[in-house]
């Protein structure tokens, strides 16, 4: 074998690996896979479904909420399209502060909040907790 048919096979072979690694992060087949931002942008789709979505959490006396990147939790720019609000997160999470990149399972609403005045709430948009991926 060449030098260069030996690189050829390292790289496929990394290639290969890579992708195994990413097939243990799919989601189930039975949830619907949306992005974060698909979510936002298409709630009326989503809502009352059950999805599976990544995101940093964001756990405390004051905030449940899930957002679209570290970056959009430092420098909010738009609450409505970088934050997910969370209910149903006393049943699910065991803690009382959280911040970490996890993955949520629960049911989407449009409007999770349903004209309450909810200062932990971060967006009119949410997702009731089922469960809950990656926690330290």
């Amino acid at each position: 074998m060449t030098a260069a048919q030996s690189a050829v096979h390292r790289i496929a072979g990394c290639v290969a690996l890579l992708a195994l690694q990413g097939c243990s992060e799919l989601p189930s087949a039975s949830l619907p896979d949306p992005t974060f931002r698909r979510l936002v942008d298409a709630a009326e789709q989503f809502d009352g479904q059950e999805v599976e979505v990544a995101g940093l959490l964001l756990l405390g006396p004051e905030s449940r909420q899930l957002w679209i990147t570290r970056d959009a939790y430092d420098h909010p720019t738009d609450a409505r399209r970088q934050c997910l609000t969370l209910t149903n997160t006393r049943s699910v999470i065991k803690r009382d502060s959280v911040l970490a990149e996890v993955t949520v399972r629960g049911v989407f609403k449009k409007d999770i909040i349903a004209g309450m005045v909810d200062l932990a709430a971060c967006n009119e948009l949410g997702i009731s907790l089922l469960s809950v991926r990656g926690l330290p």
